[in-house]
C-alpha cells in the first residue's frame, strides 16, 4: 500500500524515532508515508512547535510528538500522492482511541508550495476550501476536500460543518476512506478537518480517530441474521447490487448525521475545540 513509511523528521536533535504506519480506509485514494516523529512537546495543555500551536485537552491525549517532515519529491521515487513540500507534523500520543487504523495527527503545509507540487490533489483541495469559505460551493460530500496523501477515497461524509480556527477557517466531517467497497466500522472512522489560514499561506489537515456505539468495532463484528444500519450487504445478501451498497452507505451516513455529537467518542465538541484553538503564524 505504501512505498515508504519511515522517512525522518528533522530539526529536533533527539534519538527517539516513533515509526507510525497508517492504513487507508474508501473508494478512490490510501494513506501515504507516515513520518517518524521525535520529541515530546507537552503533557496536555498548549502544544507549540515553530509557528503552529493549539490546545490539547488531557482527555484526548497525554502527549504530543512534533517534528518537521522534509520535502518528498518524485526524484526520490515517492508515489504521486506522497509528494509534498517540507511541513510540520504533530502526532497526538496516547490518543483516547486506541484501535483505529489511523494516527491522530495535525499537519501544516505551506499552501502555495503544496499546490504547486500536487496540483490535482492538494491544489484542488485548496480550491474547494476557498470555494466553500466564499460560499460559492455548497457544503456537500461531493465538494469536501480529500486527503492528498491517502491513496484511497472517501466513502461517507457525515456531521459536515464549517469550523473557524484562530487565524483561518475550514470544514470538518466524520468519514471513512477505503480502496474498495468495505463496511463502515469504528476501526476506520475518523474526524477529518481541513482548513486554510486567512492569509492563504498555510493548509491544515487534522486526522482524529472517532467512534460511536452504533457501529461495530471492526468488520468481524457484523450481525448476519438481521440486517440493520450497521450491516454490510456483502455479508448477508447474495449478489448484492450497487444500489444495495449505495443504500447501506446512505443509511450509515443518515445514522451518523442523526446521532448526537456527544454520542461520539471523543465527542465532536472536544475535537472541534482542538481545531478551533489552532493558530499558524506567518514565518
Amino acid at each position: 500500500m505504501q512505498n515508504k513509511i519511515n522517512h525522518r523528521l528533522r530539526v529536533l536533535p533527539v534519538s527517539l524515532i516513533s515509526v507510525i504506519t497508517m492504513l487507508a480506509c474508501s473508494l478512490s485514494q490510501t494513506v501515504g508515508p507516515a513520518a517518524s516523529t521525535p520529541a515530546a512537546s507537552s503533557q496536555g495543555g498548549l502544544v507549540s512547535y515553530k509557528n503552529v500551536s493549539f490546545t490539547l485537552a488531557s482527555e484526548l491525549a497525554t502527549n504530543s510528538l512534533v517534528g518537521t517532515v522534509p520535502a518528498l519529491t518524485a526524484e526520490q521515487n515517492w508515489s504521486p500522492w506522497d509528494i509534498a513540500p517540507e511541513h510540520t507534523r504533530i502526532v497526538l500520543d496516547n490518543y483516547t482511541q486506541c484501535c483505529s487504523v489511523h494516527t491522530a495527527q495535525v499537519l501544516v503545509y505551506p499552501a502555495r508550495e503544496y499546490a504547486a507540487v500536487s496540483a490535482t490533489s492538494a491544489g484542488e483541495n485548496i480550491r474547494r476550501l476557498q470555494a466553500i469559505s466564499s460560499s460559492t460551493a455548497p457544503l456537500t460530500a461531493e465538494e469536501m476536500p480529500s486527503i492528498p496523501f491517502f491513496n484511497a477515497g472517501q466513502v461517507i461524509a457525515a456531521q459536515m460543518k464549517t469550523i473557524p480556527f484562530r487565524n483561518g477557517s475550514g470544514v470538518r466531517l466524520v468519514t471513512q476512506y477505503d480502496n474498495g467497497i468495505t463496511p463502515i466500522t469504528n476501526k476506520g472512522l475518523f474526524y477529518h478537518f481541513q482548513g486554510l489560514t486567512s492569509d492563504g499561506k498555510y493548509y491544515i489537515i487534522a486526522i482524529l480517530p472517532i467512534s460511536i456505539k452504533s457501529l461495530p468495532p471492526d468488520d468481524t463484528q457484523y450481525t448476519i441474521d438481521t440486517p440493520t444500519v450497521k450491516d454490510f450487504p456483502g455479508y448477508y445478501k447474495p449478489n448484492a447490487s450497487g444500489d444495495d451498497f449505495k443504500a447501506y452507505f446512505q443509511a450509515v451516513t443518515d445514522s451518523l448525521n442523526g446521532a448526537s455529537p456527544d454520542s461520539f467518542q471523543p465527542t465532536i465538541a472536544q475535537l472541534d475545540a482542538l481545531v478551533e484553538s489552532i493558530s499558524v503564524s506567518s514565518q
